[in-house]
């Protein structure tokens, strides 16, 4: 092997930096390996995975392999790094660029990650060169597909000269197991069964293979990923099989796993959060200290938090139409696979030349996407609703309701009072006391403008009500959040329900759940109940609360159910809000000035139930008759109040 320019001399007695191995396999699908699947697929990686961060809900960037190694590589999206296609050329620096020749670095490949051949025709023994990365690398060896013992022939010699290295090494290392076995069992016409099998077969070979390499390796001086550069398809039924074409989970979501030295990195064990194979370069740049500046993804080292992320992914290579195994290829139509996952819920944009095709998905709900939301008729079982909405910020209720498949179904009776300055009343109770007076059916929903109801919510609303009715057929007030108190702790509150909001994703129960409050991003009365929002309670806030203490006075049940809304999804300039910083109105719940306007209507349903104290909403505590003064979100009766997730999210 040809060594690399050593650049700059390190100084006597500084440790040399760590080696960099970055390991992508084709077709590689979490269901069915690390513990996914029922029996045990890589029973000898096992052992080397209990000591790596497993990162459980990792989506790549497309369902094609070269775009897809091309964003592991570089950390950007395809259409930034440019290997969109075959024939494509990299725009961006690679990893190796960006670590610097300082790196002996080395780039092992099968075909379908190699982009375009620089072949030696001379010399028929010597691999191709792959053009897309031999600006970066020192070396690049591309392997013919079935290759495998000379892919991880090579990757071992590497890895065997590392002890002795006066250098750092990079090894970015792709293979095509355990792909290739899948495509030996027949690929599109063969029935699931066979499939999985060869899927299983590739993993068991891997299996051998890798535990092999990673005796190799010297785990206090390395930095280890391996990644699914893609998974694939073994569902004909549904009309998802191989990779290329289609961006459903079956493809996006790729196992990610990663072993750092101690103390170098995060501890092992499984993590949750939401990434993306765009994350790889900014995450092994930060354990070696350097910067990652002007990359969309994130460094892992970094706390989860919570909050939200917005995941993108595309494919241009070629296309499907939703349910359909008809392959069009990029050379002669027009295509654009394009999607959004803003978890839980997940968008397809499919179109083939003047053919276009929406998908939708609920990812908690639904993670095989067996159920396409967005062109689900209404439920038959499912009244018609009268929905009420005060409106004062256009633009945000275009961002949210407008946008709701609810609202341009036309199915139902929307009631929109447009309140823009306060030109209907400067009390919530009387705009909405006008829009109930307007209402034509027996359930009326009162929501704000800025809860967005995805597809599917006319299923879940209707599931959610057939449910209630087992329960408590009589009841008062429905809603998708809400309070429950905890008598043995006073001032406690358990939320629960099932809702987006920007401080992340919330699926807390069982429901239905019988609540003493209801949080107001909507609610559900029925008209034979009688209820009414009481007219005189000054103010935009605390009427939640009062509807369902008058519910409870009249022994109706208050209750929150599984009807999942997002509340607060996009701001102004239309992106999606990932924390509670983004959203102004989340903001300025903490100043002075809110607290104020808040104050007449608290004053108000604590003295109008003082006899009932204490009382809880998901964002105000009534729990001193003595002291109605409020403090702010989650402070009451002069004492501070515990923050909880969830809370002040109006």
């Amino acid at each position: 092997m040809t060594g690399c320019d050593q650049g700059s001399v390190r100084p006597a007695g500084e440790p040399r930096p760590l080696d960099i191995i970055l390991i992508a396999a084709s077709c590689l699908r979490p269901d069915l390996m690390i513990g996914g699947h029922p029996r045990s697929t890589t029973p000898r990686l096992d052992a080397w995975l209990r000591r790596a961060r497993i990162f459980t809900h990792c989506r790549t960037v497309s369902g094609s392999t070269l775009p897809a190694c091309g964003s592991i590589l570089t950390g950007q999206l395809p259409d930034h790094h440019g290997l969109e296609h075959q024939h494509a050329a990299l725009e961006v620096p690679t990893l190796a660029g960006l670590l610097g020749d300082d790196f002996d670095r080395l780039a092992i490949v099968h075909e379908a990650a190699a982009g375009d051949l620089q072949v030696d025709r001379d010399d028929a023994s010597r691999p191709g060169q792959p053009s897309c990365w031999a600006a970066d690398f020192d070396r690049c060896l591309s392997f013919s597909p079935g290759d495998h013992q000379g892919v991880f022939a090579a990757a071992a010699g590497f890895l065997g000269e590392r002890a002795d290295a006066g250098s750092p090494g990079l090894l970015f290392f792709h293979t095509s197991l355990p792909g290739d076995q899948v495509a030996e069992t027949g690929g599109r016409s063969l029935a699931e069964e066979p499939q999985v099998a060869g899927n299983q077969r590739g993993l068991c070979e891997l299996d051998r293979r890798l535990a092999d390499l990673f005796g190799l390796i010297d785990f206090q001086r390395s930095v280890v990923a391996l990644v699914g550069d893609h998974g694939s398809g073994i569902r004909p039924r549904l009309g998802r099989v191989g990779h290329g074409g289609r961006l459903h989970d079956d493809l996006l979501h790729v196992p990610l796993c990663l072993w750092t030295p101690d103390g170098t990195g995060p501890a092992a064990g499984t993590d949750d959060r939401i990434c993306s194979t765009l994350d790889l370069v900014p995450t092994l740049l930060a354990v070696l200290g350097r910067p990652a500046a002007g990359l969309p993804g994130r460094s892992l080292m970094e706390p989860a938090g919570l909050g939200h992320r917005a995941l993108t992914a595309a494919d241009r290579s070629c296309g499907f139409l939703p349910g359909s195994l008809k392959r069009y290829e990029a050379d002669r139509h027009r295509i654009e696979v394009a999607a959004e996952i803003t978890w839980p819920l997940k968008r397809i944009h499919t179109r083939i030349d003047d053919v276009v095709a929406e998908e939708w998905y609920h990812l908690a709900n639904d993670p095989a996407e067996e159920q396409e939301l967005g062109g689900l008729a209404p439920p038959p079982e499912l009244p018609r609703l009268s929905i009420v909405v005060a409106l004062d910020d256009r633009p945000e209720f275009e961002r949210h309701v407008e946008a709701s498949p609810l609202f341009t179904g036309g199915r139902h009776q929307w009631i929109v009072l447009d309140n823009t300055a306060n030109r209907i009343s400067t009390d919530i109770c009387r705009i909405y006391a006008e829009g109930q007076a307007q209402a034509e059916e027996e359930l009326i929903i009162f929501a704000h403008q800025d809860v967005f109801f995805p597809p599917g919510w006319e299923q879940d609303l209707a599931a959610a009500l057939a449910r209630l009715s087992e329960i408590d057929p009589d009841w008062g007030v429905i809603g998708s959040v809400g309070v429950a108190a905890d008598p043995a702790r006073s001032g406690a509150r358990r939320l629960v329900g099932h809702w987006c909001d920007p401080r992340g994703y919330q699926r807390l129960g069982p429901l239905p759940a019988a609540v003493q409050s209801l949080d107001e991003l909507w609610l559900g009365i029925r008209r034979a109940s009688g209820l009414r929002f009481d007219e005189s309670l000054p103010g935009f806030h605390c009427y939640g609360m009062d509807l369902c203490l008058t519910a409870e006075a009249r022994g109706l049940g208050c209750h929150a159910i599984d009807a999942f809304v997002w509340h607060k999804y996009r701001g102004p300039d239309g992106a999606l809000l990932e924390h509670p910083a983004a959203s102004p109105k989340i903001a300025r719940r903490k100043g002075e000035a809110f607290a104020a306007e808040v104050q007449p209507g608290y004053r108000y349903v604590g003295e109008k139930w003082r006899a009932r104290m204490p009382f809880l909403s998901t964002s105000m505590r009534w729990l001193d008759p003595e002291d109605l003064t409020f403090r702010g979100p989650g402070a009451a009766g002069g004492g501070p109040g515990r923050a909880t997730r969830g809370e002040g999210s109006r």
